[in-house]
């Protein structure tokens, strides 16, 4: 029992977050999320309170679709907010990951995997 309460804490420590439910925000440490279940949506914490992180978003499942919400804050596909996207990321295959950093004013996308 001690062993996984060390995993535990360790992954807390980290940032690491499994989960499998309908809805999730995400929290400002909450820099890593394994996405294990179908039809998910996970809110991202505010750009402003995430500044200056880098923020890793993975689905493992196979079916459903995981949604990144972005709560509002716009989220770059390249390094100037005119390239801001202004609709939620969608993940629909397993393995699909988002890996954003925070500017405290825009969501950066720094790698991606979406669809096939």
């Amino acid at each position: 029992m001690q062993r996984v309460q060390d995993r535990i804490d360790r992954e807390v420590a980290l940032g690491w977050v499994t989960y499998n439910d309908d809805t999730f925000t995400m929290q400002p440490h909450d820099t890593l999320v394994l996405s294990t279940g179908d039809d998910e949506t996970i809110t991202l914490p505010s750009v402003a309170e995430a500044q200056g992180k880098i923020y890793t978003i993975v689905k493992t499942a196979a079916d459903g679709t995981l949604t990144i919400d972005h709560a509002g804050d716009s989220v770059s596909t390249g390094q100037t907010a005119a390239e801001a996207v202004a609709s939620d990321v969608e993940l629909t295959h397993a393995d699909n990951f988002l890996c954003l950093f925070s500017t405290g004013l825009h969501w950066i996308t720094l790698a991606s995997k979406i669809g096939d």
